[in-house]
């Protein structure tokens, strides 16, 4: 693919990239001439490198085991003295089989820390998506332990605890790590009993995700769901050869 106009080349971005990740084991003397640019100028030639190598195009993540797929919209940096405010754009996702319309990522505090592995450090994550309400309920069903979670024909939640249970009919949400059905009807075989609005029966369920993260918020509207996901920060090490390579390749990145 054709690197646009007055693009950054990647083969040096990176290069350079790797070059400031070793500078730590180099004579003090030498500091001036091996490190190339101040770390959060680094950082911004590489969000750089990054954008004009896989923007539009998929980008194929594997992240602690996680399988990550979506095409690269936009991705910004806000530099600030040392760090940077990074935001992405990703639209048509899929994570671990879970297909996502769009995906907002934001982080605070952006840095690109050298050392023997350079790690990249961040603070308040936060994640917006939006998900048809039957991929969601699906994900969900794998989650919430010791329930069977599902959509009726007429798209309603509906979930139960052991086969052969009465089957309740609920509006559902997700705050703060918590499932809340709200009971509205209870089904059982051709029987079933609505609940009147005016009557708050709840079952609040968790949905651990594990690795820090928790779903802030899930709402439904229509065919789909709207949710926020946080993280108060992380540290990844990254590899400078393997960023290298899909850089070049144009493949998979591996974080």
């Amino acid at each position: 693919m054709p690197r646009p106009p007055g693009a950054p080349d990647p083969r040096s971005l990176i290069d350079a990239w790797a070059d400031m990740t070793t500078w730590w084991i180099e004579p003090a003397t030498a500091l001036a001439t091996k490190l190339p640019h101040p770390p959060e100028q680094m950082l911004a030639q590489l969000v750089s490198g990054l954008t004009a190598t896989f923007r539009d195009r998929r980008v194929d993540l594997r992240v602690r085991g996680h399988e990550v797929s979506a095409s690269l919209e936009s991705l910004f940096l806000a530099p600030r003295p040392g760090r940077g405010d990074l935001t992405a754009e990703l639209t048509d996702v899929e994570v671990d089989a879970l297909a996502v319309d769009r995906l907002s990522v934001r982080a605070r505090s952006v840095q690109m820390l050298p050392g023997r592995q350079a790690t990249l450090a961040a603070e308040e994550v936060e994640v917006r998506g939006t998900a048809r309400v039957q991929a969601l309920v699906g994900w969900l069903d794998q989650r919430v332990a010791g329930w069977t979670l599902a959509l009726d024909d007429q798209g309603r939640v509906v979930g139960r605890r052991r086969p052969g249970d009465p089957m309740l009919v609920a509006d559902a949400q997700v705050l703060d790590g918590t499932l809340v059905l709200e009971l509205r009807a209870v089904r059982w075989r051709t029987l079933q009993v609505r609940i009147p609005r005016w009557l708050r029966l709840e079952r609040r369920l968790p949905v651990p995700l594990g690795d820090g993260w928790t779903i802030a918020e899930a709402t439904r509207s229509g065919d789909r769901v709207r949710f926020r996901l946080l993280r108060e920060g992380f540290r990844e090490p990254v590899s400078a050869a393997r960023l290298r390579e899909a850089m070049l390749a144009g493949g998979t990145l591996r974080l």
